[in-house]
């Protein structure tokens, strides 16, 4: 009879690896990012990451994150190995986000002009079932989306114009700004896919290293390179496509109008929530960079 295996003793115990050390920098965001995480702010949207609710709650986790980022570099002491570190930052990365929000307020404003013109478009067909009234309505239909398209490559030009692989070193300097930084560019790649409409030519993000901390989102990471459109564009622009195609066949379009009609009340409240969102970040950006260039001056 062969003896229980489990009465056996093991040969040797088994190696643990140790669990790697956080930094007060890493412990504070834990809890932030993993909050983020668990938002699932719609059902209606397939994936919580393409919803305006989740990019608003993205970006306040990243404005935090640069706070977070500021109350650090203030507690710990400047090192002349920083000073690297601090220069790059200031002269490169730290630009290359503001860039980022700059375009993102830029892309956010062609939504909202393409919204207005839906506006009128509803209007027209609301007002009545007059022949004028309805090719004026199908001409701007036609003309708008093509102008939101063409406006919105012209953002994607810019944004592609400079690449870089972005690391960070071992320093707790460096872990502090680079982590913050990569983390900003992260949300604002992902939104600015979310705003794009040729899936042909959406943006790859920013390649960079992050601490550990932020390795669980791998997956809204690579879900922001895909072809998603922001939830609440994408039904905006199904409806307009529906009321384009029944004022070409010449159907009554009153209660599409009226749809449509609404679902610009809609988008227009999320984009202006997004955009507040994004200049808040962008003034959390400038905060660190004073305090930044105040403590150059000083060492």
């Amino acid at each position: 009879m062969k003896p229980f295996t489990f009465f056996r003793r093991p040969s040797a115990a088994a190696a643990v690896a140790p669990l790697p050390i956080e930094t007060p920098f890493e412990q504070q965001l834990k809890p932030l990012l993993h909050d983020l995480l668990l938002s699932d702010p719609s059902s209606s949207s397939s994936f919580p990451c393409s919803n305006s609710i989740w990019f608003v709650q993205a970006l306040q986790a990243s404005t935090k994150t640069q706070s977070i980022a500021l109350n650090s570099i203030n507690s710990i002491s400047f090192q002349e190995s920083d000073r690297p570190i601090v220069e790059n930052y200031l002269e490169d990365n730290n630009v290359k986000v503001l860039d980022a929000c700059n375009l993102l307020s830029e892309k956010m404003e062609i939504v909202q002009d393409y919204v207005k013109s839906l506006r009128v478009v509803s209007h027209l067909v609301i007002q009545g079932n007059f022949e004028p009234n309805l090719q004026r309505a199908l001409d701007l239909l036609d003309s708008s989306v093509e102008t939101l398209e063409r406006r919105l490559k012209e953002t994607l030009l810019l944004e592609n114009k400079k690449k870089k692989v972005i690391n960070y070193s071992s320093s707790e300097y460096s872990e502090i700004l680079n982590g913050s930084m990569g983390f900003a560019l992260m949300v604002c790649g992902m939104l600015g896919n979310a705003l794009s409409l040729s899936k042909s030519k959406r943006r790859r993000l920013h390649k960079f290293q992050l601490p550990t901390t932020f390795d669980q989102f791998k997956d809204c990471r690579k879900a922001g390179s895909s072809s998603m459109v922001l939830f609440e564009l994408q039904q905006t622009l199904k409806v307009a496509r529906d009321l384009q195609l029944n004022l070409r066949l010449r159907n009554r379009s009153d209660q599409i109008a009226e749809e449509l009609k609404s679902k610009c009340d809609e988008l227009e409240g999320k984009i202006m929530a997004l955009d507040s969102g994004v200049r808040d970040l962008y003034k959390h950006l400038i905060s660190v960079r004073m305090a930044l260039l105040g403590t150059l001056s000083v060492a």
